[in-house]
C-alpha cells in the first residue's frame, strides 16, 4: 500500500469515496473482492461505498446468491455486475 499511487492516495488526499471493482476475467472474482478488502487498512475500508463485478458475461442468475455470499465475509455492500460491452472498449493506441 505504501507504493500505491494512483488508486487509494488521491481518494484519501481527497477524502473522497471508493469502489472495489472486481476484474472476473482475472477469475476468482469472490477471492479477490474478499482478499482486496482484507488488505485493505479500516480507513480505507470506511471510504468503500461497495463492489462491483467488472466485463461480466452470461447468465446473471449464477450471482443470485452473491449478496448474500459476501455480505457474510465483508460489510461492503454488493452493488452488482458491470456487462462486458465490446462498444465500450477503447480504441487500441495505433
Amino acid at each position: 500500500m505504501s507504493r500505491d499511487i494512483v488508486n487509494l492516495r488521491p481518494i484519501n488526499y481527497l477524502d473522497g469515496r471508493s469502489l472495489l471493482v472486481a476484474d472476473i476475467e482475472r477469475g476468482g472474482v469472490f477471492a479477490q473482492i474478499i482478499g482486496t478488502w482484507s488488505l485493505l487498512n479500516p480507513a480505507d475500508q470506511a471510504r468503500c461505498l461497495g463492489v462491483i463485478v467488472n466485463k461480466f458475461r452470461g447468465d446473471l442468475s449464477l450471482f443470485a446468491e452473491a449478496r448474500r455470499y459476501l455480505a457474510e465475509r465483508i460489510p461492503a455492500a454488493y452493488l452488482g455486475v458491470i456487462p462486458y460491452l465490446t462498444d465500450l472498449q477503447p480504441e487500441n493506441e495505433g
